[in-house]
């Protein structure tokens, strides 16, 4: 195994290790009911006075950029599209 490919497998397992947070944090999503507001799909959610809507966001987003770093490093570690998925 080259040097290349010994580094690339260790940004596989990163890769993995990344996906395993990104599962916690839906679990911690999960653990906090949503807030009245969030319940009511015509209300208007203000997450500046709605600190559990607040805290939902910040996880939503947070999981996003989690998904959009493991897809990077899958990148660089040369994955296959279906090693991606």
């Amino acid at each position: 195994m080259t040097e290349i490919e010994a580094a690339q497998e260790q940004l596989r397992e990163i890769a993995r290790d990344l996906q395993g947070l990104k599962y916690r944090l839906k679990g911690v999503h999960a653990s906090v009911p949503l807030s009245p507001s969030e319940r009511d799909p015509l209300a208007e959610v203000d997450v500046t006075t709605d600190p559990v809507a607040h805290f939902h966001g910040f996880l939503d987003t947070l999981q996003d950029e989690m998904e959009s770093l493991v897809h990077g490093v899958l990148e660089a570690a040369g994955a296959t599209e279906d090693e991606k998925k």
